[in-house]
Order: structure tokens, then C-alpha cells, then sequence
């Protein structure tokens, strides 16, 4: 089977739109989960809610090794959240989805939770790397990056998106 004329392949530029839309869509509730357990775990340290939000705190949120697991655990339960639950339910972040992205498998069907899980641990080492992972979007004729190939996912048009570009292409 010939998946690439079925599918329309999400590119470099438009899955870094995606990525940069979520990175928006998470700073206020990762800094409010942060937050909430700084003050939750540290009432000594910080007396109210607001308190959390101080800039003369940073210093000492960056120097204190409790702070600094504190918000690598907020990190890692909301990056579950987002990144692995939320995607698997909805096929895609609400960053891709509002791009018109979706991921799928190579039978254009929906990925499974272990496929995303798979995804999700391997967008790690695709970042890390120099973000050598990532830049293969670019070089891919799948416009797969690590995590994709990994997992055996690839992120495309919805069919929406399709025909809006369809139409472009005609005129």
C-alpha cells in the first residue's frame, strides 16, 4: 500500500506552529501547578498562594535543590497530561489540532496508548540531541521525526485541511 499518496504529511514549519501554540497553551497551568505545590509543600517558605510568584524568590527557587524537584515533578505530571493522555484522546495536542494536524498510524488509523506513549517518551531524546529528532521532519519524505518513526505514527492534514489545500492547489 501506498500510504504517501493518502496521506498529506505535516511539515517542519507547520508542526514548530503547533509545538510553539502549545508551549503557550501550557506556561500559566504548569506555572499554576508549580505553583500550587510550592505552596502546598512549602507553606513555611511561601504564606500565600501569590507569594509563589515573587521575583525576589527565584534566586531561591533556583538554589534549592527541593524547589528544583518540585517543579521537575509538576513538569513531568503535566507533560503526562498534555503530552500523553490529552494527544492520545485527541489524536494531537490542541496546538496541532487547531493547525488541522492529526496523528495517525501508517493504516491511517488512530494510534494506540502504547504507540503514544512510545511517542511521547522518545520526543525526549529528539530534543536532547541537538534537536537532531526534530530536524528530520525537514529531511524525512514521511516528515517523520524520531518519535514518529519510533512509535510507527506519522502527523498529517485532517481531512478538512486537505481539501482547503486542494482547492489552493487548483487555483
Amino acid at each position: 500500500m501506498n500510504t504517501k499518496k493518502k496521506m498529506n504529511y505535516g511539515g517542519f514549519w507547520i508542526r514548530t506552529a503547533a509545538l510553539l501554540l502549545d508551549t503557550l497553551f501550557t506556561i500559566v497551568p504548569l506555572s499554576l501547578l508549580y505553583s500550587g505545590f510550592l505552596w502546598v509543600l512549602e507553606a513555611d517558605k511561601y504564606p500565600t498562594f501569590m507569594s509563589t510568584f515573587s521575583p525576589k524568590l527565584t534566586q531561591e527557587i533556583l538554589m534549592d535543590p527541593r524547589d528544583l524537584w518540585i517543579q521537575m515533578i509538576s513538569s513531568l505530571i503535566f507533560s503526562i497530561f498534555y503530552f500523553f493522555l490529552l494527544q492520545g484522546a485527541m489524536q494531537g495536542t490542541p496546538g496541532k489540532r487547531i493547525l488541522g494536524l492529526i496523528i495517525v498510524t501508517k493504516s491511517n488509523k488512530k494510534p494506540t496508548y502504547l504507540q503514544m506513549l512510545m511517542r511521547w517518551i522518545m520526543t525526549y531524546p529528539s530534543g536532547i540531541l541537538l534537536g537532531l529528532g526534530y530536524l528530520t521532519v525537514g529531511l524525512s519524505d514521511k516528515k517523520q521525526a524520531w518519535h514518529d518513526r519510533v512509535a510507527g505514527t506519522f502527523v498529517i492534514h485532517t481531512k478538512l485541511k486537505q481539501k482547503k489545500l486542494a482547492v489552493r492547489k487548483a487555483a
